[in-house]
């Protein structure tokens, strides 16, 4: 019979990241029963040796987490490769383009990534981005309504929206500003490093509204799907 578990008193007792892991990759109807279980054996371990009883908590969870990992997270599991794919393909096309040092420049983060979190959030709240979140990594029962779904994914349209906006928006200045400051005689030798800087806003918006657009997609299909 499963031991007495509740979420807040069970992983104040048990090794906190290893539980709060297994807690997250179970299905919603073995959380408590499973994670019962492991405390209650646990507890009794740890009377002769906290030590080995950490030990054994952590190999237990870990092993069953993964046993249901890909069943109840798939969807989670995929996102984040995608993700990950995504990037992994850009630098390689960055290093053989010649370098990723040449695609990195603070002041283009810093004009196109906080303000397009800030005109998410000025569109939404900090209750909707923390739900998207949850949606997307699959972290609770996902009880959301219709609406409450389609909050969450506004969230990532209008901050995908506006990176790709700002960085068009800050590229069509910095082409200003060359077509304006650049002398005819250096033409030729500063033009092309001008307008490579100038460019790279846009393609930081870009790349900002693929992810962003992949994440309101995921939870588009969510909401139709529960």
């Amino acid at each position: 019979m499963a031991g007495a578990y509740t979420k807040g008193a069970g992983l104040m007792q048990v090794p906190k990241y290893t539980s709060k892991f297994l807690y997250w990759a179970l299905p919603p109807n073995l959380k408590e029963p499973v994670l019962g279980d492991l405390t209650e054996e646990y507890v009794e371990r740890r009377l002769t040796n906290p030590i080995s009883a950490r030990i054994w908590f952590q190999n237990q969870a870990v092993r069953s987490a993964f046993q249901f990992l890909w069943k109840t997270k798939r969807g989670f599991i995929m996102f984040v490769f995608s993700i990950l794919a995504f990037v992994g393909f850009t630098l390689f096309a960055m290093i053989l383009s010649g370098g990723i040092d040449m695609f990195i420049d603070a002041p283009s983060f810093l004009i196109v990534v906080p303000p397009a979190l800030i005109f998410g959030l000025a569109a939404t709240s900090m209750a909707d981005v923390k739900r998207g979140i949850s949606i997307l990594t699959m972290s609770d029962d996902m009880d959301y309504s219709i609406l409450e779904y389609k909050r969450a994914g506004h969230f990532f349209n209008v901050t995908g929206n506006s990176a790709m906006l700002l960085g068009a928006v800050m590229t069509l200045i910095g082409w200003i500003a060359i077509g304006s400051e650049l002398p005819a005689e250096d033409f030729s030798a500063v033009f092309g490093p001008a307008f490579a800087v100038s460019i790279l806003t846009m393609v930081l918006g870009l790349a900002i509204k693929i992810i962003c657009h992949v994440a309101q997609e995921k939870i588009r299909y969510l909401a139709e799907f529960y």
